[in-house]
């Protein structure tokens, strides 16, 4: 029975050492944390550590009903997203555009949207992958590409903030992040300075290489209060082939504004599918 414990202590370590946080036999599968948030142009939303090359379509969709407040807020749009390594494997550059973008405010005074939504680009640098672990330095700006929807004030966002990825044994992964993130808005309106920061972490479990589950908790502070939100993300990712890969994800706020404490009733969902060249974009085409 002791050598029996003493063997199942020492198989994690012994596999996370055989295995990097980046290695993977189907490459097209997702990895890091899941992408699905709140905020406008995805501010804040942690990148992966994992420097990649890829295509991805899809799109998110934002509810949030409050009816004792009589208030209600849908944000729908579809969105695609180019990554591409910037002539070393350990440096990605990314931009993210919401090419449509429909969005409806039912309150008091009830409006809607339909147009162009917002464009955000950034990069991001590995800073060590070794014995199972990757660590990774990342950065984005959000910018007001929106056609009607910020009148009197453009809204310019930015975030940096620190990825990591661990490999845990033969089928769990953990990731973990933490976020600064601040926006100004520019033009005739008022400049509403704010600054926040985010962190959590997640695991993925892989039943299947092809297939896996990722649960995770995420929390912010101070961007639009003391406590922004603290919510669960579950998802779904899978590899349909060595090429194609999908990501499936959804956020609930449990905390914070316009959360279950607030009365609310809150909802993020996001679907990309995202298409991996083999050998990289210049052998791929």
């Amino acid at each position: 029975m002791r050598a029996l414990l003493l063997a199942l202590l020492t198989l994690a370590p012994s596999l996370a050492a055989a295995q990097g946080a980046c290695d993977t036999d189907l490459p097209a599968r997702p990895v890091g944390p899941l992408q699905v948030g709140e905020l406008d142009g995805f501010l804040a939303v942690p990148h992966r550590a994992c420097p990649r090359e890829e295509v991805a379509l899809g799109g998110d969709v934002l509810l949030v009903a409050d009816t004792a407040d009589l208030y209600g807020n849908l944000h729908v749009n579809g969105r695609g997203r180019l990554s591409a390594l910037l002539g070393d494997p350990r440096v990605e550059a990314f931009v993210s555009w919401e090419a449509v973008r429909y969005q409806a405010l039912l309150s008091a005074v009830s409006s809607s949207y339909l147009g162009l939504g917002y464009l955000s680009w950034g990069a991001s640098g590995q800073l060590e992958e070794r014995e199972g672990r990757a660590f990774a330095l990342t950065g984005r700006m959000v910018l007001p590409t929106t056609t009607g929807l910020d009148q009197s004030s453009q809204p310019l966002a930015m975030d940096l903030g620190v990825t990591g990825a661990f490999v845990l044994n033969e089928n769990f992964r953990a990731h973990i992040w933490l976020t600064l993130l601040g926006s100004l808005g520019i033009g005739a309106g008022p400049a509403d300075p704010r600054g926040g920061v985010r962190f959590g972490g997640g695991l993925d479990w892989r039943p299947f290489e092809w297939l896996s589950f990722v649960a995770e908790v995420q929390s912010g502070f101070f961007y639009r209060a003391l406590l922004d939100v603290l919510a669960v993300n579950a998802g779904v990712r899978l590899a349909l082939g060595p090429e194609v890969g999908v990501e499936l994800a959804a956020a609930l706020p449990l905390f914070g504004e316009r959360a279950f404490d607030d009365g609310a009733l809150p909802l993020g969902a996001s679907l990309m599918v995202s298409w991996r060249p083999p050998g990289g974009f210049v052998a791929g085409l």
